[in-house]
């Protein structure tokens, strides 16, 4: 007799949401920030009305730039060095694929 292997077993417990009203562009920074393929939208009342993929950001054209953010591995952030403040920014173009990363030096006054 072959076993049979319900949803229960494979579902992903716990997923992220966000609101039909979140801007595209914060879901992109969560999305990128969590690590996440897709977002399940839910409504006022808390049902699911839909799911928001990377692909779905991909054909949307996208445009993501964080700048001076420290947390995590993918910018340096904020540098502070005596006489001078870097600030690392990332700039990516889901349709295109494009990530530009950009450093900026400035002295301090």
């Amino acid at each position: 007799m072959t076993e049979r292997v319900l949803v229960r077993d494979l579902m992903t417990v716990g997923v992220k949401t966000c609101a039909p009203t979140t801007p595209i562009v914060d879901l992109a920074r969560f999305m990128l920030e969590q690590d996440l393929e897709a977002i399940v939208v839910l409504d006022h009342e808390g049902h699911a009305v839909g799911v928001v993929s990377r692909d779905d950001l991909v054909r949307a054209d996208v445009i993501f730039s964080a700048t001076g953010v420290t947390s995590g591995s993918l910018l340096a952030g904020i540098k502070r060095e005596p006489g001078w403040v870097t600030l690392e920014t990332i700039l990516m173009r889901s349709k295109t694929g494009s990530v530009r990363r950009m450093t900026y030096k400035s002295p301090l006054r």
